[in-house]
């Protein structure tokens, strides 16, 4: 179950919806909120501005500092908006000139493009995808604009590098940038996924973000993307991931191909992580758009996805307390539409990371970035342990 401040926040983020009764269960809901806790709570769960609007029809309702401190706190995510849109103009002019072709995603486009009403999504950083060979000549260019690398230069393609897929550079005055080489960041389920990157290039779009004309994801991406986003990048664990889910269909639905967007979620090997984002979108937000054709062609049919199904009525998804998401969680984590990969996930997290056999017994081969040794290490030694028995002292 919900908390009282968080059964609110809910509420709030609903307010794009045109429910009759909305008015009525916000009112119901300030009566029993946690008005110390909300601020913070409404902060983690990026959904500042919603609450500041909701709760400003409903003054007599809500304690005038709590108001006054979602006014200011909103009065700081819109200069941070101002901020960006700044940067992007300075960036997409300086990657253009030197023919880096670049997509923007998430932050300001949802704000501006993507959501209903502006200045309504909050961001941290600027999240840019480039061409992996033209990663080396960005990076040149963002330290060209006075940025500099949060990770040695060295590391970006080393193991460690390969595995993040993605740099971050820092600047004082602006906001930090993810730069990403896979839009799909997901180290333990790398060979479980296959995105068509060169798909993702031809269908990209222009839009227009704080006055400037930058490339982005198409509308089926951008919906697959947040999906992914929201269940496998952060466990679901905030509203404003569910309320992009929501946004991104309300705004595209409408002229979107559905059959097509199924069919790329099923060839990208995602439609585990889309499915379970559009279900808990629509009992969170209320999201009824998505076809109910696209919902069942969707649908996983395996046994794990039941038992997932199940724990997550029984344990809501966005509780706040980890104990009692964690059986949610560990279910969660080694679902994937394929079972062989499934039965690799199970492994992943039953046996002992790669490092741990290599510390422990340094006489074993290397074989990183490979789940054969998740099979042949306990093999070996099985086989070193019967021909050289461990000693204790």
């Amino acid at each position: 179950m919900l908390d009282p401040t968080e059964r609110l926040l809910v509420e709030c983020v609903r307010t794009d919806d045109t429910d009759v009764d909305l008015r009525v269960r916000l009112i119901d809901a300030c009566r029993a909120a946690e008005w110390h806790r909300l601020v913070d709570q409404a902060a983690f769960h990026g959904v500042i501005g919603y609450a500041q609007e909701a709760l400003s029809s409903l003054e007599e309702h809500v304690p005038g500092e709590v108001l006054n401190t979602l006014r200011q706190v909103r009065i700081a995510q819109i200069a941070r908006i101002a901020m960006a849109n700044r940067d992007v103009a300075i960036i997409t002019s300086e990657l253009t000139r030197l023919g880096i072709e670049n997509i923007l995603f998430k932050g300001p486009v949802l704000d501006e493009v993507v959501y209903q009403r502006d200045n309504m999504r909050s961001f941290g950083d600027l999240d840019y995808f480039v061409r992996k060979e033209d990663i080396a000549r960005a990076i040149d260019a963002f330290t060209a604009l006075g940025y500099s690398l949060v990770e040695d230069k060295a590391d970006i393609f080393t193991g460690k590098g390969k595995i993040k897929n993605q740099v971050h550079l820092a600047k004082e005055g602006s906001l930090p940038i993810d730069l990403h080489w896979k839009l799909i960041n997901l180290p333990t389920h790398e060979s479980s996924i296959a995105v068509d990157y060169d798909e993702i290039w031809r269908s990209a779009k222009m839009v227009e973000v704080g006055g400037t004309t930058i490339k982005t994801l198409s509308p089926e991406d951008t919906l697959i993307f947040q999906c992914v986003h929201m269940t496998a990048h952060h466990d679901s664990n905030r509203l404003i991931w569910f309320k992009d889910v929501e946004q991104v269909v309300r705004r595209y639905g409408p002229g979107m191909d559905w059959d097509n967007f199924a069919r790329r979620v099923s060839r990208y090997h995602l439609k585990t992580f889309v499915y379970y984002a559009l279900i808990l979108t629509s009992e969170v937000c209320g999201l009824s758009e998505v076809p109910n054709a696209t919902l069942a062609n969707l649908k996983p049919k395996y046994l794990t996805a039941r038992f997932f199904e199940q724990l997550a009525r029984r344990n809501n998804i966005l509780e706040m307390q980890q104990l009692k998401r964690k059986p949610v969680l560990e279910l969660w984590r080694i679902m994937r539409d394929d079972s062989g990969k499934r039965y690799v996930a199970i492994l992943r997290r039953a046996l002992p990371k790669v490092d741990w056999y290599l510390e422990y017994y340094p006489v074993l081969p290397k074989i990183r970035h490979s789940e054969l040794y998740y099979f042949i290490y306990p093999v070996l030694i099985a086989l070193r342990l019967l021909k050289q028995p461990a000693k204790f002292d």
